[in-house]
């Protein structure tokens, strides 16, 4: 932290930045370092002392001669380490969230964090720099697909970290995801190996599986159970050939029907 004191017709006035506390007059002042608070002497036997973010005192001895109150100004950490645009949309089953950095200095890690209030916010994921050894004056583009959106209202912001662990936050911003009955995601796609579906069920439910080629031929089949709430299932596609198929899913509690067209690699 830098106190830089000027003193006019007994005003004390004092500049906070972040790194060595140095009180300066038109006379030598002690430097010390300080991260919440100190002391520094004056000639004379003046003493300055100071409080981050509070209010500064000088004193004469241990008699007070003056309070004098200062604003702080944003620290180190809170000047980011990338300059950033952060969108969010809804698509159908997901939240997707996008940023753009359009220069990065020494940074390390993105965390996307969600709230349903704006306030409280919980970290859902992480994503490295893509910036070499953390810069980069050139605009680099993020994705992240919220598989797990909260229905109703989302706010995403980003949390960054610098190399020297600063941390620094992006703008706020809102999304409205109507949770449907029956939502799917079916991805990768074009697929190579491993198929895997996520949706969202309001109740226990069973589900049938049934890949088709472009000859309406059932050439995989799967039926299982899946409980309430947010699931996860994968299929081994490694037993189809290079093609185009589509991808029925029967939801047989609520009698929903999804079709997918797949290209496997």
């Amino acid at each position: 932290m830098i106190l830089t004191q000027q003193l006019y017709k007994g005003l004390l006035c004092l500049l906070v930045t972040m790194g060595i506390c140095r009180l300066t007059i038109a006379q030598d002042i002690q430097q010390v370092i300080a991260g919440s608070g100190g002391q520094s002497n004056a000639m004379g036997g003046y003493v300055i002392d100071f409080t981050v973010g509070e209010a500064v005192i000088q004193t004469a001895g241990n008699q007070p001669i003056y309070t004098q109150g200062f604003l702080q100004p944003p620290l180190a950490n809170d000047f980011l380490p990338a300059a950033l645009v952060l969108t969010a949309y809804a698509r159908d089953t997901y939240v997707q969230v996008n940023w753009t950095t359009s220069a990065e200095v020494e940074n390390n890690m993105f965390y996307i964090e969600r709230s349903t209030d704006g306030f409280s916010f919980i970290t859902i994921d992480s994503a490295h720099t893509q910036a070499p050894g953390g810069n980069s004056t050139a605009p680099l583009q993020y994705q992240y697909a919220d598989l797990q959106p909260i229905d109703g209202n989302n706010y995403y912001r980003i949390r960054q970290v610098d190399l020297n662990g600063n941390i620094s936050y992006s703008g706020i911003v809102q999304v409205l995801f109507t949770q449907g009955k029956w939502n799917v995601r079916v991805f990768p796609n074009p697929v190579h190996n491993m198929l895997k579906i996520k949706f969202f069920s309001e109740s226990n439910t069973s589900c049938t599986f049934q890949v088709f080629n472009l000859q309406g031929q059932v050439v995989m089949q799967r039926h299982t159970s899946f409980p309430k709430g947010y699931n996860n299932y994968t299929i081994n596609m490694d037993m189809l050939e290079a093609g185009v198929y589509f991808l029925k899913i029967t939801d047989h509690f609520h009698g929903q029907v999804q079709a997918v067209k797949l290209v496997k690699n």
